[in-house]
């Protein structure tokens, strides 16, 4: 009798499982937006060089992510993120930005940024 009782319960505990499970971690998300910032750095040395673009370059200090659902219209999730960078013109900076994140071959890739 206990055994009908739990069946349900361990079927719906499964199936959020495996939803939840989809969606990009904090390290996912961590990586795509240091990735971001990895271009973004790359971009700076292609148009100063690589010795000046060294006191331009932006750093990535923490992510959260703040919580995740799905694109609905579009693939991927559209997460809040609070992100803490220190930028070299602007200081530290920690600011929650709602973005798009997508399965690719690198992994999960920044699509939209503050959607």
């Amino acid at each position: 009798m206990k055994f009908k009782r739990i069946l349900p319960f361990v079927a719906v505990l499964g199936a959020v499982t495996m939803l939840t499970a989809c969606q990009p971690t904090e390290s996912d998300i961590h990586a795509a937006v240091q990735r971001e910032v990895d271009q973004t750095n790359q971009q700076m040395v292609e148009m100063v060089g690589a010795k000046a673009s060294q006191d331009y370059k932006i750093r990535l200090i923490s992510t959260k992510v703040i919580g995740c659902k799905d694109a609905m219209s579009q693939s991927g999730y559209i997460c809040d993120v609070e992100t803490e960078i220190d930028n070299p013109f602007l200081g530290k900076q920690k600011k929650v930005l709602s973005s798009r994140f997508v399965k690719a071959s690198v992994g999960w890739t920044l699509v939209d940024g503050n959607k």
